[in-house]
């Protein structure tokens, strides 16, 4: 038996006496364990709410996608025809940053 720490954990914050340890334990709060065949209280749980845009994004990657036209490009892959476009990627990523930038104020005003 731990001199120092004659307790042990079972759930949560319920701690019961280690082998040999006196009965009387308590709780981390102080309050006396449950007695034997009683229920503890249920513990409430916390709750998350998504938001509009969190559920839209979650759908979007989520969503099935077109399998003829993934399967298309993994033969395109596989037998080496697939042509990659660095102007059409560069403009891609142009417009997806413009979407992202938010316009300055005008000069003057707040």
């Amino acid at each position: 038996m731990n001199p120092i720490n004659s307790y042990t954990t079972l759930s949560g914050n319920d701690l019961r006496p280690a082998d040999g340890a006196k009965a009387n334990a308590k709780t981390a709060t102080g309050q006396p364990t449950a007695a034997a065949g009683q229920q503890n209280p249920p513990v409430p749980q916390d709750q998350v709410t998504l938001s509009a845009t969190a559920r839209s994004l979650l759908a979007a990657q989520t969503a099935p996608t077109g399998g003829a036209r993934v399967a298309e490009i993994k033969a395109a892959l596989a037998n080496g025809s697939y042509q990659v476009s660095p102007q059409h990627i560069a403009q891609g990523m142009i417009q997806d940053n413009q979407q992202l930038l938010v316009p300055a104020p005008p000069a003057g005003k707040a």
